[in-house]
């Protein structure tokens, strides 16, 4: 003979809850991996010769805990929500020559946490280059994590809001 166990709710041994049931068979499980944000640019953005350059963004396409800040651009750690992350980002600029560096990082609090891998232009002028750059980092409550780009290609360039995104999300603690 089989037997039955009913609950409407399932804890871990420190009383979090993991699952729910609304008793007619919806179940709604805890979302370890929040917040979650996807940033969003409407227009272009002009990029200084040698600088390095705040990627502004003015939307977002998700972001659970409202935890990325469209006025400076940055993701902020909200209450609660320390532990380990994974950010990507990916932006387009275009111009570059032979032997010109186009860089892509990311700050945590204002200072380098990772940046791509400095690239070079083969021997060809104008070119445009799409680069990628990700990481996995330690966050506490309140820590900031903006996406910066460096060129220096001889003069400003404008990278290209439809190629251009910055996005993460909490692993876990």
């Amino acid at each position: 003979m089989a037997g039955i166990i009913k609950v409407n709710q399932y804890q871990d041994f420190n009383g979090n809850t993991l699952f729910t049931s609304d008793g007619s068979g919806k179940l709604t499980t805890q979302n370890f991996n929040t917040p979650i944000f996807e940033a969003t640019k409407s227009a272009t953005q002009s990029c200084a010769h040698n600088a390095t350059t705040l990627i502004t963004f003015d939307g977002t396409n998700f972001d659970t805990d409202s935890a990325f800040n469209t006025t400076d651009s940055t993701f902020v750690v909200p209450t609660g929500k320390a532990g380990k992350y994974y950010f990507a980002g990916q932006s387009e600029c275009p111009g570059a020559d032979a032997g010109e560096i186009i860089q892509l990082q990311m700050n945590k609090n204002g200072s380098i946490v990772t940046k791509s891998l400095e690239r070079q232009y083969a021997a060809a002028t104008n070119q445009t280059l799409k680069i990628r750059t990700s990481m996995i980092v330690d966050l506490a409550v309140g820590d900031a994590i903006d996406f910066r780009l460096f060129q220096n290609s001889g003069g400003a360039q404008n990278i290209d809001q439809t190629e251009t995104f910055f996005r993460g999300f909490r692993i876990g603690s």
